[in-house]
């Protein structure tokens, strides 16, 4: 069977119309598949947004596994000096940081937990700093209440610990959280050091100051008050009167 010239074009365009679909399909499963992995990759990458090196803190041949360290806030602020060129995706130190105050009981309820984290964590760095000693250290970090707990990336925060109340289990997810890293042990609390699970007693002459004041504030305004006037002014008749019977 013989073809004229015009069914010939329609073969043609019918055959490069088909082609050009099966092109477009592979290229949309090209794409698909590309927008996929870059989905997958971005999911990864927001599960572990950081990356961290080893630690290279020397421990004592008597510490069989990583332990935390009080510093103060000039040594705090030396540890975290940000290292050049460096961002949250390079890789770098990863340190833990609570700050806490001594006579906190919260602090002191926490303490046990801090104190165990970091022998599941060898490849991270742990540090205590007394915010009552180091008071200049709230308002660069924002600290509004102790204990709080903080994760730096290359001297940076990275993460918070915002959790209502501090365990174990929650402190361990904060950490694989954040930075990928799982547990190496299973850990109990700690309540041996450094941190104190008891707070300090003090007194607090500030909060005297101020009941103080209160109570003489009180006592200023009841003086001269319209109800102290009528219940010295009865006083004065009563003993008046006293007088008067006795005289007779």
């Amino acid at each position: 069977m013989q073809l004229t010239c015009d069914e010939l074009t329609i073969v043609s365009s019918a055959v490069l119309n088909s082609s050009e679909a099966q092109t477009n399909i592979t290229a949309d499963d090209d794409a698909s598949s590309n927008s996929t992995e870059t989905a997958g990759a971005k999911n990864a990458s927001s599960a572990n947004p950081i990356r961290c090196l080893p630690s290279n803190v020397t421990r004592n041949e008597d510490e069989e596994y990583n332990t935390l360290q009080l510093i103060n806030g000039t040594a705090l602020l030396q540890e975290l000096s940000p290292a050049p060129n460096k961002t949250n995706s390079t890789g770098g130190r990863c340190i833990v940081v609570t700050f806490y105050s001594p006579y906190c009981n919260f602090c002191a309820g926490a303490a046990p937990y801090v104190n165990a984290l970091p022998a599941a964590f060898p490849d991270l760095e742990f540090y205590a700093v007394d915010v009552v000693k180091s008071s200049s250290i709230n308002m660069r970090y924002g600290l509004v209440a102790v204990p709080s707990i903080l994760l730096f990336h290359n001297g940076r925060a990275v993460a918070k610990f915002n959790d209502t109340s501090v365990t174990m289990q929650g402190l361990v997810s904060f950490v694989t959280k954040h930075t990928g890293m799982q547990a190496t042990r299973p850990l109990d609390p700690d309540y041996s050091g450094p941190l104190a699970d008891t707070p300090l007693e003090y007194t607090d002459w500030v909060l005297v100051s101020a009941w103080l004041f209160t109570v003489v504030c009180a006592v200023g305004a009841f003086l001269r008050s319209s109800m102290c006037k009528r219940m010295v002014a009865s006083v004065q008749n009563a003993w008046r009167e006293a007088q008067h019977q006795h005289q007779d």
